[in-house]
């Protein structure tokens, strides 16, 4: 794989074997850790789709308090620009509500936790039976993602290509002088 592919493929790539990886932990600790990948992934893909820009810049929009920080502004940008499904959103907004409510217990949450099933903040939410069920939905989404981020890999890979073909265009063009092969 070229350096390219692997920066594009990063982000989702290896979704089934971290899965395996986890079972070592902790259910929060396997909520986190899936849908911050996810998150990553879908900045990722903003990031695709946007000119190359400054460090300064980027650090704007997505870290600390930048428009797209937050695990919703993320999705809701993807699907505001078609990047995603309108059913990829609600079950990325599933996995962020679900990972919230772990992330701000001050108890070791875990799915079958009586705290976590009665929270009213998860009525509806079809990932909240179980940690198979968020796993699938997280695996799903992965997969999803997959093929947008296996398209930005090529229309990255021909910027660069073009990039580099422009730079050196000028000084490896023949001149009129040069003889051509036939």
């Amino acid at each position: 794989m070229t350096d390219i592919q692997d920066e594009v493929r990063a982000p989702v790539i290896g979704f089934e074997e971290l899965i395996k990886d986890l079972n070592n932990m902790s259910e929060a600790g396997i909520v986190m850790v899936l849908a911050s990948r996810l998150e990553q992934s879908l900045e990722w893909i903003l990031e695709g789709h946007m000119i190359e820009m400054p460090k300064d810049v980027r650090d704007k929009l997505f870290e600390g308090y930048g428009p797209l920080h937050s695990f919703s502004a993320k999705i809701d940008l993807c699907f505001a620009f078609g990047f995603i499904t309108r059913e990829q959103r609600k079950t990325l907004l599933n996995i962020k509500q679900i990972r919230n409510v772990f992330a701000h217990s001050d108890v070791l949450m875990h799915f079958e936790h009586a705290d976590f099933q009665a929270n009213k903040k998860l009525a509806g939410n079809p990932l909240r039976v179980s940690e198979r069920a968020y796993r699938e939905a997280v695996s799903k989404c992965a997969g999803e993602l997959q093929a947008e981020s296996e398209r930005l890999m090529l229309v990255r890979a021909v910027r660069q290509y073009s990039a580099t073909k422009k730079h050196s265009g000028a000084a490896s063009a023949p001149n009129d002088s040069t003889p051509k092969e036939e």
